[in-house]
């Protein structure tokens, strides 16, 4: 898997944000045109994902000058945020902070009520964290 810089990353945001603004004058930009922009996070704040959610929040409400909040939707292996955002107003005011979990997701739950392959469209890749696995060895007594 090739990896992105930070440096190449804003370079594409930076873009992409010209790329917006060189559309029709008649409409805002895109935050603006939705308020305030939400990102879900599918877990309880305090993990990764939270963390993560956060500091995106607070650098995109300082590029887009608009609020930008984070919204903790905990439950069901993260479905009930998926859900929340799969379902929802499809107009970029919600963004969702995808955990790995989405992989397995739909081989685990027989009655989803939506797609992850087509409810949801991937963005960009904010962060690559190596999973890991803890052994405890104790003595037997």
């Amino acid at each position: 898997m090739n990896a992105i810089s930070r440096r190449t990353f804003g370079f594409g945001v930076a873009a992409a944000s010209l790329a917006g603004s060189a559309g029709a004058n008649a409409q805002q930009a895109f935050p603006a045109s939705v308020g305030t922009v939400k990102i879900v996070v599918p877990f309880a704040p305090g993990g990764t994902t939270d963390i993560v959610g956060r500091v995106l929040a607070d650098r995109l409400s300082e590029l887009w000058k608009v609020g930008v909040i984070v919204e903790n939707v905990p439950g069901a292996a993260g479905n009930i945020g998926m859900s929340r955002v799969a379902k929802g107003p499809q107009d970029g005011s919600q963004i969702l902070i995808l955990p790995a979990v989405i992989a397995i997701v739909p081989f685990l739950y027989n009655n989803l009520n939506y797609d992850p392959e087509k409810d949801l469209l991937p963005l960009t890749q904010v962060i690559s964290l190596p999973n890991t696995s803890l052994c405890a060895k104790g003595s037997a007594s």
